[in-house]
């Protein structure tokens, strides 16, 4: 036969003079038990703590079957590991956590008799929104090791890193700014206007504000009508980064061209 785990840990909190144990309360019925071995051994008992159970986001059990909710499939996924740490810090208690890159934050202020003895859901998009803070509060120097070495890197991370959940989303907003695509062009009253009064370089924080003010005055659009056919022209997108700061990135030749300049 094989030794039980009943026995087994205490023996290993023994050895290593584990002093505080914190679990899942589906090991309190252990702890009784495990108070007696402790004692027959010589030893003297940690101070036990038991947290409410992680479930899915239907009340399921999480199995160990699914990969997917794995630490190794949840990184290989794109999740940050500072993500998931905040994502655990909170569950369990009504408080917000703002998230952070560095795991020692997360002790400020962390206390057992806070957390609910009810079951905590793990639901995956507001994992998504604490990846997206995470990332966008980085610098580029943070992830320049990570990413893929493509032109204009270095530039393009401040522009888009505020919308991007993951960090691989940053090559999708590559090949959408800088690679070949079918260009969904503005209708010919507006691309006239557009390419008419399209500025000289440089192009900077301004220029998208002057163009296309420039552009209503010589077609009467406005809003949506005037600003979305532009974005999806020269983004691929109807909606990511601020167009004030994509124009420097993109420079007046490749704006040009994708409006058929």
């Amino acid at each position: 036969g094989s030794y039980l785990y009943t026995l087994c840990s205490v023996v290993d909190d023994l050895d290593f003079n584990i002093t505080h144990v914190i679990r899942g309360d589906d090991h309190e019925s252990n702890s009784a038990v495990q108070i007696q071995i402790f004692e027959a051994l010589g030893g003297h008992a940690p101070a036990f703590a038991h947290h409410s159970m992680l479930v899915d986001e239907h009340g399921g059990p999480l199995s160990k079957r699914l990969g997917s909710l794995s630490l190794r499939g949840l990184r290989e996924e794109g999740y940050e590991p500072g993500a998931l740490l905040c994502y655990l810090a909170q569950l369990g208690h009504g408080e917000q956590i703002e998230p952070t890159a560095h795991a020692l934050n997360l002790t400020k202020g962390f206390r057992l008799d806070r957390l609910s003895k009810a079951p905590a859901r793990l639901l995956v998009n507001e994992l998504d929104q604490i990846n997206a803070r995470i990332l966008a509060g980085l610098e580029f120097e943070e992830v320049a090791h990570r990413l893929t070495p493509l032109e204009n890197m270095s530039e393009l991370w401040p522009v888009v890193r505020g919308n991007i959940t993951k960090l691989q989303d940053v090559e999708k907003w590559h090949d959408l700014l800088f690679g070949p695509r079918v260009v969904e062009k503005p209708e010919a009253d507006l691309l006239f206007a557009a390419l008419d009064k399209l500025p000289s370089m440089p192009f900077t924080q301004e220029t998208w504000s002057s163009w296309t003010a420039a552009i209503s005055q010589a077609t009467g659009l406005k809003g949506k009508k005037l600003f979305m056919p532009l974005r999806l022209a020269l983004t691929g997108a109807d909606k990511g980064p601020e167009m004030a700061q994509v124009m420097p990135l993109l420079g007046r030749e490749l704006v040009a061209s994708r409006l058929g300049g």
